[in-house]
């Protein structure tokens, strides 16, 4: 194997700017399909901070004013005048910052009223929020030179007004990521060298993070992995949570199961991980002005960008194929900027960021065992005018909650109920069992003109000759076409 070395070349800017290229190229991708989107290229003189389906938030590249501006009209609002810095979390109706003293504001973009939800004089910082909450790092307790690198995870309910303190706890809790009602966070409090300075080093292997999760409804405290690995930078969406597990890749953990599985492979400058539904989203990034070469002297292409994993699929989509991306994600949308070293040549919005829907490959409705071990006796598909009622969770009833479905597994003595709702009509819906106990569904077309309401309920009945726990099977979802 050749010996690979870095050398570093130190350009002027009009060098270093590269070549804009936002489509991979197919020669050097073959086997990596595009995702689907709609680019829409945005004015390059602000640095990007925030972004929803409906507005982003930008400064100046020197800071100051917080700028938020409508991604439809392009029409920009300054909503302050001490903007700080770091993430704007953004809502259909707010945006929240931290501000140049450290405080917690909150602008609601109805009223163009701004408060200060923050009280206590602390350093803050990787703010993150939704309609009902907020999180952040907070120092407040961690002061002096000893805790130079710690830092606690603090929450605010909006609607209570109120302030909660979710984990403070020795060493650095940090990287705090929301989803609904749950914060995780990766969390070093049980590592030996946590008051040292490998704290500040973000993939030490022998300065060992866990990943923690908080209720912020209940009040509970988890522990999803706690395997003496350096885990960090977590995400959560629906039941599953995510993070980097540093020279092993993204894991994605099952929070119904327990089952971790490695998502992507490690690979040096991976980051930023990001659950939405089935998406997982990431970067790999490479400093724009270093270069790669063999020991011939030849320069090694840089596999680098961001990207978009496919969890049903298992398929990989390029949303960029730039050196050393800035990226920023709501659900629907991925902010990317492009530049090297000085301000950024390009700046530009996915919108509607989706890849292709998998197509059954027989037409419904159908259920088929794919798993020679397990053999279906029976099935029948009750439809929408079963006048079935949606089973709360149980011990019998496993959520399944994959995208902005509601979808049940019920177990019968006989085998399980497949539940769905939130559908128009569900005219061919197609269950594939596989082996290993992988449920693969295609819930079928939408149809509208002539279906009863939203609120039907679909189930498809299945027998089997062997019992299965609901906990033991994985499911695969394939959004009906139009949606995803």
């Amino acid at each position: 194997m050749k010996r690979l070395f870095m050398l570093l070349l130190i350009l002027i800017l009009a060098a270093c700017a590269p070549t804009i290229q936002t489509e991979p190229d197919p020669a050097g991708s073959p086997t990596v399909p595009q995702a689907h989107f709609t680019r829409i290229d945005l004015p390059t003189d602000l640095y990007p901070r925030g972004v929803s389906d409906s507005w982003y938030a930008a400064s100046p590249p020197e800071g100051g004013a917080l700028t938020l501006i409508d991604i439809e009209s392009g029409q920009r609002t300054v909503i302050s005048e001490n903007g700080g810095w770091g993430p704007v979390a953004l809502t259909p109706t707010t945006a929240a910052w931290i501000d140049g003293s450290g405080q917690v504001q909150q602008y609601n973009i109805v009223s163009g009223e701004t408060r200060q939800l923050t009280q206590t004089t602390a350093e803050r910082f990787n703010l993150v929020g939704n309609d009902r909450w907020l999180a952040w790092q907070d120092k407040r307790n961690e002061t002096g030179d000893d805790n130079y690198y710690a830092a606690d995870i603090y929450a605010y309910d909006l609607l209570a007004g109120e302030e909660i303190a979710v984990a403070v706890a020795p060493g650095v809790q940090q990287q705090p990521a929301l989803a609904g009602d749950t914060v995780v966070w990766a969390d070093n409090r049980s590592s030996p060298a946590r008051g040292e300075p490998l704290e500040g080093c973000g993939n030490c292997p022998d300065n060992p993070f866990d990943i923690y999760s908080y209720n912020l409804q209940t009040g509970e405290t988890a522990v999803l992995i706690a395997d003496g690995k350096h885990n960090a930078q977590p995400t959560t969406s629906g039941n599953r949570a995510a993070w980097i597990t540093y020279g092993e890749g993204i894991k994605v953990l099952d929070l119904t199961t327990g089952v971790v599985e490695t998502a992507i492979p490690y690979r040096q400058g991976m980051g930023q991980p990001r659950l939405f539904g089935d998406q997982l989203r990431y970067v790999v990034k490479q400093d724009c002005d270093v270069v790669m070469v063999d020991e011939s002297g030849e320069e090694i292409p840089a596999e680098t960008g961001a990207f978009l994993f496919d969890l049903a699929s298992q398929e990989t989509a390029v949303l960029t194929s730039y050196k050393e991306p800035f990226v920023l994600h709501s659900r629907a949308n991925v902010l990317i900027a492009e530049g090297c070293m000085a301000g950024f040549d390009t700046v530009y919005l996915l919108q509607d960021v989706h890849t292709p829907a998998a197509e059954s490959p027989v037409s419904g409705p159908a259920v088929t065992s794919h798993d020679p071990d397990l053999l279906v006796t029976g099935w029948e598909y009750l439809g929408p005018e079963s006048a079935a009622e949606f089973p709360p969770a149980s011990e019998s009833v496993r959520v399944l909650n994959e995208l902005h479905y509601e979808i049940r597994l019920r177990q019968t003595a006989v085998g399980f109920d497949l539940i769905w709702g939130d559908f128009l009509c569900s005219t061919q819906p197609v269950l594939f069992i596989q082996p290993d106990n992988r449920l693969e569904f295609w819930p079928g077309s939408i149809v509208g003109d002539d279906c009863v309401a939203m609120e039907a309920i679909h189930v498809i009945s299945v027998s089997l000759d062997q019992n299965v726990p609901l906990a033991d099977w994985q499911f695969i979802f394939h959004a009906p076409p139009g949606e995803h």
